[in-house]
């Protein structure tokens, strides 16, 4: 309401007003119109002041919804005509009916050329098909669409556009497109680029592929066609990490792409899996591609199969191995007749009665022996025949630990080993079977630096290495390490051969003695796990390597075993035991048949499918031998599977070499559900079973299989 209403000259104007009309209506109707008295007078005033009023108050109504009016329609104009992308309301019949004005400027053409105009007279006409499919399916279906297409400009220049239609209605009801345009040039000549640049590649036998951000494969070359055996109409728009990577290694998918997204690349090996199954070992490297600034970027990936280098890498680490235990063959025969003399000399006691002390005490002694003979032959086949290349995390202490059982067994008495163990190291991601490998390798070169004896001591600690540390030795990085330290009191190393001895076949023993592969072999492990080894040594004093393994600063965990009292006994279930050794079944019979199971026993796959066959439904668990003539292990799995596809299997093996990863996964399918090693223990037996048979009960779930 404006002030100025109340003012005396107001009230003067309002008045002549007032008496012209009255003057008028008094010329009109003489006869009816009387002089106004003054009350009267005052009274037409007040009217006409409140009239006024009224009206300045819908005048000021009216002013302030004329404003938002016009901030609606600014805002219209700059969220509608402004927009980064363009928008178009296209008929039924393609005509277009409205243009925001970055259409125009993306079309090159102005509201006025492009209102009541044809959309497809704009699209090149190899992509005219294209738009005509969209808009089909638009109004047929009533669903988003969307396509990429070419459409020429008024100068001659040609640009990709993306188009996502809906569908709605105009004014009329009549129903229209709501198009949504946004131009996509650079993104295509990126991607074709990269086409082109991968095409130039072709030849090589390398594996290239392009993916999105989202891992979706965009561009695949011939090369990863040989390699993999996917064709490029297979794979484009698969997700690589699903289709190509091997399961185990999937987990790395975030690491990969986080690593490249900050440093530009990221180098490593991958096992990937053919589109036939088969295992493929690659050298990868991951590389960013930017199409230009603020555009999506893309991922080239670069794959080298190097699964035969891999397999002869692996030829080659087991040679050195048995290499390595053939040095410590003359400590073992020592030691395994130390075993064997008190089980011989025990056994005519057991042939004749003896007091329940005197008995127990023989038992035990026998048991003990055996127990140390089977753990020497279990560490140096883990070791001779462990497969390489499988990283796990794991804590070196416990590691350390068989060892260091190894060496005191095998090494000469007259040198002092001495193995410190703490029980916080930090967490190295590395190979088990290599890691024994880099300490054993230590370990018989110290042996063999101290011929009159002396001490041989294995030292772990962590490491955090600084940057000054990293700039002064450049085969580090700074950061947390886990140091294995390996020090002799022997001869040392001449100043001459320091820089040789991780030389392939570099040695200064005597022929026969040594091929000089140990320490290369150490290298090329340490190498390959991101580590380093620095050496210290003093001709006369003794020489100390130093191993330094990348670290992840958290200590693991000790897990405590609680030992279980009482042996668990079955319930009257029935086991099918397979194993053409008799004394193996014989004892394994006894006991179980002791502990409360129903035992069936076959010597062979033969026999043991024709039990399974007459007692399918009673028959619980088969604890089946790998090795056995007519059938073995799988082939016996297999027709038990086809009889009962729920059947449970425990496969028992004194041969671990023999059972590859592709083996036990094959396994796996045909209902083995568990692995024994031999030779077992009543209590590993028995403490399975339970597991087995009372899946909802952990107190058994806990072991050691030693």
């Amino acid at each position: 309401m404006k002030n100025e209403v109340n003012r005396p000259g107001d009230q003067v104007e309002l008045r002549q007003r007032a008496e012209e009309i009255t003057r008028e209506d008094k010329a009109q109707s003489p006869e009816q119109l009387a002089p106004l008295s003054p009350e009267a007078m005052r009274q037409t005033i007040h009217e006409l002041r409140v009239h006024q009023i009224e009206l300045e108050i819908q005048n000021d109504e009216l002013g302030r919804k004329q404003v938002e009016l016009d901030a609606t329609r600014t805002r219209y104009f700059d969220i509608y005509d402004l927009a980064p992308v363009g928008y178009l309301t296209v008929s039924e019949m393609g005509l277009i009916l409205e243009a925001n004005f970055t259409s125009t400027t993306l079309l090159g053409r102005g509201k006025e050329v492009l209102v009541k105009r044809l959309l497809s007279q704009f699209i090149l006409p190899e992509d005219q098909d294209i738009y005509y499919q969209l808009s089909k399916h638009l109004f047929e279906t009533g669903n988003l669409q969307a396509c990429d297409l070419r459409i020429g400009k008024p100068d001659g220049t040609v640009f990709w556009a993306h188009l996502i239609a809906t569908t709605a209605q105009d004014a009329d009801s009549s129903p229209v497109c709501r198009l949504v345009m946004s131009d996509i040039t650079e993104r295509k000549q990126a991607e074709e680029r990269i086409r082109e640049q991968a095409e130039l590649l072709n030849q090589t036998s390398d594996a290239i592929y392009v993916c999105s951000m989202n891992d979706v494969i965009t561009v695949w070359n011939r090369g990863a066609e040989k390699m993999f055996g996917w064709l490029a109409s297979e794979i484009l728009g698969c997700r690589s990490m699903e289709t190509l990577v091997s399961p185990a290694v999937h987990g790395m998918a975030e690491e990969i792409k986080h690593h490249t997204l900050e440093q530009g690349d990221w180098f490593g090996e991958l096992d990937f899996v053919s589109k036939t199954g088969s295992q493929i070992a690659g050298d990868v490297r991951v590389s960013l591609v930017n199409s230009s600034p603020n555009m999506p970027k893309f991922f080239l990936v670069l794959v080298t199969d190097i699964t035969e280098k891999k397999q002869m890498e692996a030829k080659f680490m087991r040679a050195q191995r048995m290499e390595s235990i053939g040095t410590l063959a003359g400590g073992v025969a020592h030691d395994l007749n130390n075993i064997f003399s008190p089980i011989l000399l025990s056994l005519p006691l057991l042939r004749y009665p003896l007091d329940p002390a005197d008995l127990n005490e023989t038992l035990n002694l026998v048991e003990s022996s055996a127990k140390r003979g089977a753990l020497i032959v279990k560490q140096l086949l883990t070791y001779a025949r462990g497969r390489s290349g499988k990283k796990i995390n794991m804590q070196l202490a416990h590691l350390v630990k068989d060892m260091d059982n190894i060496i005191r067994e095998t090494f000469p008495r007259n040198i002092t080993v001495d193995f410190q163990r703490i029980q916080e190291l930090w967490i190295v991601q590395g190979d088990p079977t290599q890691i024994h490998q880099i300490l054993l390798n230590l370990c018989v070169n110290a042996r063999d630096a101290m011929p009159q004896g002396g001490t041989l001591r294995v030292e772990m600690e962590n490491r955090l290495l600084d940057e000054d540390f990293a700039r002064g030795n450049p085969e580090s990085k700074a950061g947390p390490y886990v140091c294995i330290r390996v020090s002799d009191t022997g001869t040392g190393i001449l100043p001459e051969h320091i820089d040789k001895i991780f030389d392939p076949f570099f040695t200064t023993k005597e022929i026969g003695k040594g091929t000089g592969l140990g320490l290369a072999t150490v290298l090329g492990i340490v190498k390959t796990h991101g580590g380093f080894i620095k050496v210290n040594s003093t001709v006369g004093q003794g020489t100390t390597l130093e191993v330094f393994l990348p670290a992840t600063p958290e200590a693991a965990e000790a897990v405590v075993h609680a030992k279980t009292p009482n042996l668990p006994r079955g319930n009257g279930e029935t086991l099918l035991v397979v194993d053409d050794e008799e004394n193996i079944r014989d004892i394994t019979g006894r006991i179980l048949t002791r502990h409360g199971y129903r035992v069936l026993s076959a010597a062979n796959g033969i026999e043991a499918k024709s039990l399974y066959d007459q007692n399918r439904a009673t028959i619980s668990i088969v604890l089946a031998d790998y090795m056995m003539p007519n059938l073995d292990g799988l082939q016996l799995a297999r027709a038990l599977h086809r009889m009962n596809p729920e059947v449970r299997i425990i496969l028992s093996s004194g041969v671990t070499e023999a059972l590859t990863d592709g083996i036990i996964a094959e396994f796996k399918t045909y209902g083995v559900i568990e692995q024994i090693a031999k030779p077992y223990t009543a209590d590993i037996l028995l403490n399975m079973l339970y597991d087995i048979l009372h899946p909802q009960q952990q107190a058994y779930k806990e072991r050691e299989h030693e």
